[in-house]
């Protein structure tokens, strides 16, 4: 267990150049990760050190400009967090890590997680090695356990001395007496304890701690890409992911770290992802290409020449009156001139031959949301087998929660195609221009209610706008059945199929 003074590190208790808001920072991040205030639990009962050196770890990770403290002015009980922080900041992997973390609240959090895991870790094999190390620390950990509550007794003393209550200055003295007297305990203790740590990192066992350092960086950063990938593919843009709360960021990231299902979609839905980007931005660029010419001031589909007419002193105030006017030439869209209108519906298949490529789904599931979030909008995800279940996310936008249920559901049932359809069209009644994508690889048992349905489902398609692309995943899919209602119909072996892909992400591009 953790006492409130675990929560408030003094400015005497670091080696970095920490202020009072990063130390504040840090006592708030152990509030909010469990992982982290059950590592610092751990660590405290370990090595004295240890909550002070986590929070070294993080402003080294988290401020601008981290330096670590003279040597002179360095307290004795700080000794051997200065050999550990003085060890990391030297490591070329921390300073890589450096680059995302700076100012980042989820990459810092991960990275003080990892390298406080491998911390301990390392110190704890030093103490299983070490039988006069154990000893040592049992001792340090006592005085360290007694300073505290002469700490707290001085404290108190000096509040009722302030309250001019009787007795309290011999109480004040008394305890200033035993605080400095278990200081010196745990000073003397601490020095045999930090020489051999000092030993242990320079000497024979110096590849182990740099490989613990390699090790912490790696985790981290993998699992921040990995949230990342989750976020953006939740259709949270790059500058938004700030915006969540750190508190949802750290979830996914254990949600990581516990499921190899999780993790697995996570990396398919960084895939699908760039994959994604480099199509539409493929896409957009032949459809303008395809297009004509027209008078308009939009910055981005601007004539080459009409951009070299703002950048030179002699045409620029003529550019900039015709740009204002609508009258500089750009040019024409050849695709759909207002996207964003309707949504996009995913009806997906979950029925129990579609196990298998799940992780898969799931990771295309996102790339589509993100495409939904770039567009501004609407993402409707259907999962169906012999019934069917909605989903709406306003703008393609999907928080921690529903992620999670996301990737750990999983239907598992028959196959009907008509509730996943009924569902589309109740979804999309009050919009126009939606774009469908319906994915199977099965057969439909309610084939005869599709027949029956038949004129319904084409006469609210027109009345709706809408169209529907129909994929059928390997080679059993019912592709006499798609036809009832499909405007286009594509086979593919699996998601990563390139054909596929490019249509399905080049949705609203046609």
């Amino acid at each position: 267990m953790l006492s409130r003074r675990d929560f408030q590190i003094g400015a005497d208790e670091v080696v970095i150049n920490s202020d009072n808001f990063d130390r504040r920072n840090f006592g708030g991040l152990l509030k909010k990760a469990p992982n982290l205030l059950k590592l610092a639990s751990k660590g405290k009962g370990i090595y004295p050190g240890f909550i002070p050196l986590l929070s070294d770890v993080y402003s080294a990770l988290y401020k601008v400009k981290p330096l670590i403290k003279d040597e002179e002015v360095i307290d004795d009980l700080l000794r051997g967090n200065y050999q550990f922080m003085s060890q990391i900041m030297q490591d070329s992997e921390f300073s890589s890590l450096r680059k995302d973390s700076i100012f980042d609240d989820l990459t810092s959090a991960l990275g003080t997680l990892h390298y406080g895991q491998e911390l301990h870790g390392w110190i704890e094999s030093k103490v299983e090695q070490d039988n006069e190390l154990r000893e040592q620390l049992a001792e340090a950990l006592k005085s360290q356990k007694e300073l505290n509550k002469h700490k707290d007794q001085l404290e108190k003393a000096n509040q009722d001395l302030n309250e001019d209550k009787a007795g309290a200055s011999k109480r004040a003295n008394n305890a200033q007496k035993k605080v400095e007297q278990k200081k010196n305990e745990l000073q003397n203790t601490l020095q045999e304890i930090n020489k051999r740590f000092s030993e242990a990192i320079q000497g024979d066992s110096s590849a182990s701690f740099q490989a613990a350092l390699t090790q912490a960086a790696a985790k981290a950063k993998e699992e921040n890409t990995l949230v990342q990938n989750l976020l953006s593919g939740a259709g949270i843009g790059s500058k938004d992911i700030q915006k969540v709360p750190l508190q949802e960021k750290l979830q996914l990231a254990e949600q990581l770290r516990k499921s190899s299902k999780f993790k697995n979609i996570a990396q398919w839905a960084g895939r699908f992802k760039s994959i994604a980007k480099k199509k539409r931005k493929t896409k957009v660029k032949e459809s303008v290409e395809r297009g004509g010419i027209i008078p308009g001031n939009d910055l981005e589909r601007l004539l080459p020449q009409e951009m070299m007419n703002f950048q030179h002193q002699s045409t620029r105030l003529d550019f900039l009156r015709r740009f204002v006017e609508n009258e500089t030439l750009m040019f024409e869209k050849s695709g759909k001139s207002e996207a964003g209108k309707g949504p996009i519906i995913l009806c997906l298949d979950q029925s129990g031959s579609m196990k298998g490529l799940d992780d898969q789904s799931k990771g295309f599931t996102l790339a589509m949301a993100m495409i939904a979030k770039k567009e501004k909008r609407d993402f409707v995800y259907i999962p169906f087998d012999n019934r069917a279940i909605k989903k709406e996310y306003n703008k393609g936008k999907i928080n921690g929660d529903e992620l999670i249920l996301m990737a750990t559901s999983f239907l598992g049932g028959g196959t009907k195609f008509y509730p996943a359809l009924n569902m589309s069209m109740e979804a999309i009644k009050t919009y126009k221009n939606a774009d469908v994508l319906f994915v199977t690889d099965g057969e439909p048992s309610d084939r005869q209610k599709l027949i029956k349905h038949k004129n319904e489902l084409l006469a609210f398609k027109k009345k709706h706008h809408v169209s529907i692309m129909s994929v059928l995943i390997g080679d059993h899919a019912d592709k006499d059945a798609v036809e009832i209602f499909s405007d286009e119909i594509m086979s593919a072996k699996d998601f990563m199929d390139a054909q596929m892909m490019e249509r399905a992400f080049n949705l609203n591009l046609k």
